[in-house]
């Protein structure tokens, strides 16, 4: 099955590759230039985020020639041979991704280049021109007309499975050919009204708004002709896309840091929250946000711009020091002179989402501002539980005062997505009496009905002041309205709580799940501070 988009999401505007071969560098006369291009684009799909800030901490020419040799050693099937066949590969695979699939841009930094140079030719490619195409049975069936794809089968990649399969769709006709997350992005009469109709949409068992909507949601419900219900589909392939990005494992772990960075700490403050959302029985994805209050940063006027420039350092470690994941970023925040002002009352948030195994770790994230010279950072525990695959559970709670229902699926990487929605978790759980509350979160291990493969909770929640002791708000849902998707895996609940006409101070929120076809019954909560509104409000 297709693939669908991963996370990696910012409200900040964050600051963003090989050539044909290594001989054409300009090793003597620029030697920056040589080792910026052979990180960003030589190896920038195959090299590890440890060695990444290994390299980039480097301060001599010596010390990166070396740690390049280094590099392609650790690869070589025969460290002791006169070629490493494995270098010699890479820049082939570089050099037909050039040749072959070049379009608006070059053949690397293109959906397929990125795809063979990462995992080399597929088992199986088949091509299609576009035209009549007549789907298969789990597309469907049915004829319809679609635009150029290619559809490729790997038989097995390591760490993703057996029988991958990829379409990539040229749905601008251009040649730009995109990795698809759904079979159907490439059926170019999706939106014409009774037009390349499914098997069932023609006998009359579905509406067509229904396939068009189930696409866009990623929930699949089961038809007459089809059962996609018994799968996961849209946490699936956000599964397999992250798991597509990683670079490809390399045979040494023992990878040593040569050198350490001085940090300060404590003098730009910003806030961080981390959330976890099951993806697989070893799997689970972190969401990472943070925010920082836009006037505690130091802008630069340049052509009437004041910019602020912040970059963004994160590690999470196991208990043994080992760096599970890492990621950097460089980030902005504008404004012209007329809004100026308004930094005083916004703030920018940024999130990074993360794919971890269950385990405790521990979270180091640092900022800095840099035309103010000014850093900040903090230490967090992480901890990611394990879930039985029998007994019910939740995830944590995410409060948001703003929650969109994705209207067009993206095989690029989308702001804040969780499946087909957009949410931005509110650190530090503050609102305002005027802002809007949202509560997301899944249930694990719900029993689905045999015959409507659909589950069957009573979900009920209450406001609680926490100075009081009262109830002051309280809600019940038996008919599934707070149901946004659900999966044999999963069940996605979302609600909304009015907060007009509660007085200002702390609340806690309880929400409890029973399942009644198994009469298993879990709950969890969710503290969150109620303020007067401070116009203009942050955002």
């Amino acid at each position: 099955m297709p693939l669908i988009l991963a996370m990696s999401i910012l409200c900040l505007t964050p600051i963003a590759g090989p050539h044909q071969g290594e001989k054409s560098r300009p090793t003597k006369n620029d030697p920056n230039e040589h080792f910026k291009r052979w990180l960003k684009e030589d190896v920038s799909y195959i090299i590890s985020s440890e060695e990444k800030d290994v390299f980039s901490k480097l301060s001599t020419v010596e010390e990166k020639e070396q740690f390049i040799e280094q590099f392609w050693r650790r690869r070589a099937p025969e460290p002791s041979a006169s070629e490493n066949e494995y270098k010699v590969e890479h820049y082939r695979r570089i050099q037909y991704a050039n040749d072959w699939f070049q379009s608006g841009e070059a053949g690397w930094k293109t959906d397929r280049g990125r795809i063979y140079i990462m995992y080399g030719p597929a088992t199986e490619v088949t091509r299609y021109g576009g035209g009549q195409y007549e789907r298969t049975f789990n597309e469907g069936g049915g004829v319809t007309t679609s635009y150029p794809f290619e559809r490729w089968v790997y038989r097995h990649i390591e760490g993703i499975g057996d029988r991958v399969e990829l379409e990539f769709v040229d749905d601008s006709l251009a040649g730009e050919y995109r990795l698809a997350m759904s079979p159907h992005e490439k059926d170019a009469l999706l939106h014409v009204p009774n037009a390349g109709l499914t098997l069932a949409e023609s006998l009359g068992l579905a509406p067509k708004s229904d396939r068009i909507r189930n696409l866009y949601a990623g929930n699949p419900q089961p038809t007459a002709l089809a059962s996609a219900g018994v799968h996961d589909s849209i946490f699936e392939r956000m599964q397999q896309y992250f798991s597509l990005q990683r670079p490809p494992e390399i045979r040494f772990k023992d990878l040593k840091e040569i050198v350490t960075a001085s940090v300060q700490y404590n003098m730009v403050p910003f806030r961080m929250r981390a959330d976890w959302l099951l993806l697989g029985s070893e799997s689970v994805l972190v969401p990472i946000t943070i925010k920082i209050d836009n006037d505690q940063l130091t802008y630069r006027d340049s052509l009437g711009i004041y910019r602020a420039t912040v970059n963004v350092y994160g590690a999470v470690k196991n208990l043994q020091g080992m760096i599970a994941a890492e990621f950097e970023e460089t980030l902005t925040a504008d404004y012209t002179p007329e809004t100026l002002a308004y930094k005083a009352f916004q703030n920018s948030v940024y999130q990074k989402q993360l794919v971890l195994k269950p385990g405790l770790y521990r979270l180091d994230l640092a900022v800095k501002d840099v035309d103010g010279g000014k850093t900040g950072s903090v230490q967090s525990r992480l901890q990611i539980p394990r879930f039985s695959s029998e007994n019910l559970a939740l995830s944590p709670v995410i409060l948001s005062k703003k929650v969109e229902e994705l209207k067009l699926n993206s095989a690029a990487p989308g702001l804040f997505e969780v499946g087909d929605l957009k949410i931005i978790p509110e650190v530090g759980n503050s609102f305002a009496v005027s802002d809007r509350f949202f509560f997301y979160l899944q249930a694990y291990n719900v029993r689905l009905d045999e015959f409507s493969v659909s589950p069957s909770l009573r979900v009920s929640y209450s406001v609680r002041s926490a100075r009081e002791g009262n109830i002051v708000y309280s809600g019940a849902d038996d008919q599934g309205k707070l149901i946004h998707y659900h999966s044999p895996q999963r069940v996605v609940l979302l609600g909304s709580v009015p907060l007009q006409g509660l007085a200002p101070g702390k609340y806690e929120m309880n929400i409890e799940v029973r399942d009644r076809l198994s009469d298993g019954t879990v709950s969890t909560t969710a503290s969150f501070d109620l303020t007067l509104p401070n116009l203009p409000t942050k955002k």
